[in-house]
This record gives structure tokens, sequence and C-alpha cells, in this order.
């Protein structure tokens, strides 16, 4: 009786296991056809290899590592930007060194290598973009065809955020007081703009009247405060000084170029024509940790990257134009550009 009983606990045992282990079979493809969605690129952290592709799907349902389940392999170390061009998405992955080309699927159609520390790809005609990098002193060309380097354009020290401004790129330079003009049929460098009081461009919006603004760091040990520098055509109009403290990031602008938008803590807006400094936040930080943002380009809803710790995973925040919250969503580990995606 007693070798009955334990048989029967051995094969209760067994059957346990087995279910267990056994594997739920997953479909092929359970992002599926993806028509319209929010992308979060997430940096995840540097030499760990575990940066991820969100989608936010009809504001509701969160489609994580989706690089991974389109390709097989992760998209790799620090994602750090990303642009849509011609029907094309473009990755840049910084301490991977390349820039990935993907199609409206998700699926890899080619690789830019070779790069340094590449940060902004901004395509400037039917076949090339212009490169900024961490590293490099300088921006690459590359050939988004045949996914080659072209050229590079020498340029002292670290190269951010670029845009097109009175049909010239323009560049700018956390470690320079200056910002630098590339002439894109030339591709060469052309000039560039010296920025009086201010040190440490990182950003750059135009608006409605044709006004350039930029956004700068400061430095600290050269007791230059962080700025927020009016330019029309190629003179300095205005520089409005943040107050002491202020660690001010990530310069957007609304749907109608009428409005600026910027991180320092929690979320500012000032209209474009204002002669003051908006020094009152109209989304306060909390206890969140206000990494980047992004305007919808549809509605002007503000969508906000909260970074934690940088070591859990991160939320997307949805926010009202006026700064209502109507979504959080869960997404990657350090969660930093934002897209509008429809095909």
């Amino acid at each position: 009786m007693a070798y009955d009983w334990i048989k029967i606990i051995l094969i209760i045992g067994i059957i346990f296991i087995s279910w267990g282990c056994k594997k739920e079979k997953l479909p092929q493809n359970p992002t599926g056809n993806v028509e319209e969605a929010m992308l979060v690129l997430n940096e995840g952290n540097f030499m760990s290899g575990n940066s991820t592709l969100s989608l936010i799907l009809n504001l509701q349902t969160v489609q994580e590592d989706v690089f991974r389940e389109k390709n097989g392999y992760g998209l790799g170390d620090v994602g750090q930007s990303l642009c849509y061009h011609q029907g094309f998405l473009y990755l840049v992955a910084n301490n991977s060194n390349k820039i990935y080309q993907l199609d409206t699927d998700f699926k890899v159609k080619g690789i830019i290598s070779g790069l340094n520390s590449p940060r902004y790809f901004l395509p400037f005609n039917d076949s090339l973009a212009f490169v900024t990098d961490l590293y490099e002193n300088g921006v690459y060309v590359v050939n988004f065809k045949t996914f080659t380097k072209v050229k590079f354009i020498s340029i002292p020290g670290w190269t951010e955020e670029l845009i097109f401004y009175q049909n010239k790129v323009w560049v700018t330079n956390p470690y320079s007081a200056s910002l630098y003009i590339l002439n894109p049929e030339t591709q060469t460098l052309e000039d560039s703009l010296a920025l009086p009081s201010s040190f440490g461009a990182t950003a750059l919006e135009v608006d409605a009247f044709n006004n350039l603004w930029a956004l700068c760091w400061g430095n600290h040990s050269l007791g230059i405060p962080p700025t927020l520098v009016k330019i029309k055509n190629k003179n300095v109009e205005k520089t409005f000084v943040f107050p002491n403290g202020s660690n001010p990031s990530h310069l957007e602008i609304s749907n109608d170029k009428q409005n600026l938008f910027w991180i320092n803590d929690g979320i500012y807006k000032m209209p474009v024509n204002k002669n003051e400094l908006s020094v009152v936040p109209m989304i306060e930080k909390g206890n969140r940790n206000f990494y980047n943002f992004y305007l919808h380009p549809n509605n002007n809803e503000i969508w906000i990257a909260d970074a934690k710790d940088y070591v859990q995973k991160g939320h997307v925040l949805r926010y009202s134009p006026s700064g209502e919250l109507l979504n959080t969503f869960k997404v990657g580990i350090i969660p930093s550009t934002i897209l509008y995606f429809k095909k």
C-alpha cells in the first residue's frame, strides 16, 4: 500500500513538472501590422546592451522590445534618437556606433556602421543625411541608400542637435560658445555664430516668425549660466538667463510655432513673443524624473519620459495641452526619445 502511494505521488510530481516546463506557444508576429503608434526609444543602461523600442498602441497597450521581436536580436547599447523619413525609420544606437534603417514593420533593412558615437540623424536630400557625434569632433555625411559614410566635416568638440534654418543646417555644440552653420549643397562648414554670454547650445527650434531659438546649458566653471537665445538671421536678438540652480534641457515648440517648451525639473511653456522667461512650470515634476518629452504633432499633447532611478523600467506620461494627466504607460529602461508614427 505504501508503495502504491509513493507511485501516485511520483506520477503527480511528474505531471506538475511537465506542466511547469511546458513553454507557451507564442504567435510568430504578436505585434501585427501597426498602422499608427507612439514609438518610445528606451536608452537602457550604458554598456549593458539593453536598449529597447516600445510601441504604445491605441493609447492603451504597450508592446515592449519590438526591435528584438521583429529581428531576432537586440538593438544594442544606448538607443539615442529616432527619425522617420521617406517611409523608413532611422534608429541611432549611440554606444553601438551604428544607425539602423527599419521598414514600417520595424525590420532592419540596412545598417550604417563604423561611426564613433552618433547622436542625431538629419536627412537633407533623397539619399544623404548629416549625423552628429559625441566624440568625433565633427559631423558625418552618410548615404542612407547605400549605408555608407561619404564625407566628414570637422567641427571642434561634441556635435549635438541640428536643424534646418534659412536653407542652411545649424549645429549645436555643448562644449562651445558658438553655433555652426553647414551648407547642405556643398556639405561644408560655411560659417559659425558666436553666442555672447552663452555657452553649450544643445537644442534648437524655429518659430512662426522665422526666429531661431537655442537652448544653452551654460558652464558653471566659467561662471556662465544656462540661457535661451533668440536669433534672427545671423544676429542674436535677445538672451534669456535662467535662475540660479537651473538645468534646462530638451527644447520643443508647439504645432503653430507660437510657444516654446523645455524641461527644468518640471515642464515650462513660454510664448515666443514674451519678453521674460517663464519661471513657473505648467507641469510639476513631483517625485518623477522628467528625462525627455515630445509634443504630439496632431494635437500638442505633451508626452513625457520618466526615467525614474535609471535602473528600473520607466514610464511615459501623456498630458493634455493644458497640463492634465491623461495616461501612464510602463515602458523600458530610461525612456528617452518619443515619436509619433503613422504609415
